[in-house]
């Protein structure tokens, strides 16, 4: 064996050595993270739900404007003309177009039923808005101006109140639901005997309550209208976890 065959022979074998020794280095630096990662996956789970009760601001009124005549086309403006007296009404109560709209334009054939057989009667025009009333102490006198501009063309089909600004109250309730998450987890880490670490992640769905018509009525032909806007509740549900320290 040449003195050049000999050293090939000890390269190669330092080489493989080295090799190994990598190796087993590699091999504890992986333990050690699986070890931590171990360490990091306990973990306590909560659920919680804050709720607060708000006034609604808005309220959502649905009005239909109905006229019948002999032809379509003085149905039709019969009801337009009504219509027009409603909007000045609303328009006195400084309601902006951008909170009016048209839902629907209807005109159809009236018939009497009798004995069998169709009578053609007439026609009906039907106009159909929806407002916004956002100043909600004028709901109730709003109505009544309406209602006398309209006179008997026109329905009330309902009014709904509304909360259009969330935010404040979303925000109440995020603070809310975090409070109670964060004391449930705290009574699981202390039953537990172990210590709470950080906030590891924290999901939300939220609940925007679903408007509810109320009804609008004169006691009698004298009084005014009335509405009672009551509560709704908005509710933020989260899910949440926290790391349990070492």
């Amino acid at each position: 064996m040449t003195g050049s065959d000999s050293k090939k022979i000890y390269l190669i074998g330092f080489l493989a050595i080295l090799a190994v020794c990598s190796a087993v280095v590699g091999i504890s630096h992986n333990s050690s993270n699986n070890q931590n990662a171990t360490t990091d996956s306990h973990f306590i789970d909560v659920q919680a739900t804050g709720s607060v009760k708000v006034a609604p601001d808005a309220l959502d009124l649905p009005i239909s404007i109905s006229a019948t005549a002999s032809s379509n086309q003085a149905a039709t403006s019969q009801a337009a003309a009504a219509a027009a007296k409603v909007r000045g009404a609303l328009a006195k109560y400084s309601i902006s177009s951008a909170d009016i709209s048209t839902t629907s334009l209807v005109t159809s054939p009236v018939y009497n039923y009798a004995n069998n057989v169709s009578t053609l009667t007439g026609y009906q025009a039907t106009q159909s808005l929806d407002v916004t009333i956002r100043n909600t102490s004028i709901a109730g006198s709003l109505i009544d101006s309406v209602i006398s501009a309209g006179g008997n063309a026109v329905a009330i089909n309902g009014a709904t109140p509304e909360l259009l600004n969330t935010e404040s109250a979303t925000a109440k309730a995020e603070q809310a639901a975090i409070a109670q998450a964060k004391t449930k987890a705290q009574n699981y880490a202390n039953s537990l005997s172990v210590k709470l670490g950080k906030v590891i992640s924290v999901s939300e769905s939220s609940n925007t309550p679903a408007p509810f018509p109320v009804m609008a009525l004169k006691a009698d032909a004298a009084a005014s209208t009335s509405i009672n806007l009551g509560t709704q509740t908005i509710s933020v549900s989260i899910d949440a976890r926290w790391s349990i320290a070492k």
